[in-house]
């Protein structure tokens, strides 16, 4: 069922409206995060993966148009404009017939530079993980970190990604040919996601979806309603972390 299509709770529980109301957030930090339909690919391609920043993979608006498909693919909207200000995906390798070949992969948050600095990357990370994860796929999460740019590395580790090996490139490497270093080769570290990462990412949206709020690097909140599927209510996703825990023997705190 698409995003668009069914009533969520959480924009009826959020605590925020009260402070959007009375001056306490900017109106200006004011975001939906929903997967991203049909009709926002062009504009999705255009921003993000026709002409990508460092550490980025270039996507062709075909391979676009399949994470939509796949609903793998979320973008952050500015309330008051309807502008797309940043996005985020997951993967899931595909052979001709459609067939799932090989595990799925984490392709990173961005945010455009207007917007950064306000927790949207974390957020963005933290609903498409345990979206992905919400139907007990036990298979892997992996995530590539490209030398050259750091600023992803603190969210994957603060999101339970661990470093499992190196990896070096053909330079002609299709969607990555704009990382390859001086030697000619696509250098970057390999990581997966830890079994915790996973309660992680269901604390983190349970807490979201009650807060109705993120708190920025520079100490300021920005309003954020999560349209995700009805049955992932704040309860429902922290029961699905304590049984992560339960199996796991996993240490990690609730958020």
């Amino acid at each position: 069922m698409g995003a668009h299509e069914t009533p969520h709770e959480e924009l009826e529980l959020s605590p925020i409206d009260d402070a959007l109301e009375h001056g306490a957030v900017d109106p200006t930090r004011d975001y939906v995060l929903e997967l991203a339909t049909v009709r926002d690919v062009l504009e999705l391609h255009r921003l993000f993966f026709a002409t990508p920043r460092r550490g980025a993979r270039r996507l062709l608006r075909g391979e676009v148009r399949r994470l939509v498909d796949d609903e793998t693919l979320w973008l952050a909207r500015e309330r008051a404009s309807g502008h797309i200000v940043g996005t985020c995906f997951i993967e899931i390798p595909r052979a001709e017939n459609g067939e799932v070949e090989g595990p799925a992969e984490y392709g990173g948050a961005i945010v455009l530079s207007g917007h950064r600095g306000r927790g949207l990357g974390l957020v963005l990370t933290s609903v498409a993980i345990a979206h992905h994860f919400w139907d007990d796929d036990p298979a892997p999460l992996l995530a590539h970190a490209f030398d050259g740019d750091h600023r992803p590395r603190a969210t994957m580790h603060r999101a339970g990604f661990r470093v499992v090996g190196r990896m070096r490139l053909p330079r002609d490497t299709r969607g990555l040919e704009h990382l390859a270093a001086a030697d000619g080769s696509i250098h970057a570290d390999a990581l997966a996601l830890e079994d915790h990462g996973r309660a992680w990412s269901f604390r983190r949206v349970a807490s979201y979806l009650e807060r109705g709020s993120v708190m920025g690097g520079d100490g300021r909140p920005s309003a954020i309603y999560l349209e995700v599927h009805p049955e992932m209510s704040a309860e429902a996703l922290r029961r699905a972390a304590g049984s992560i825990d339960a199996v796991g023997g996993d240490d990690s705190a609730a958020a």
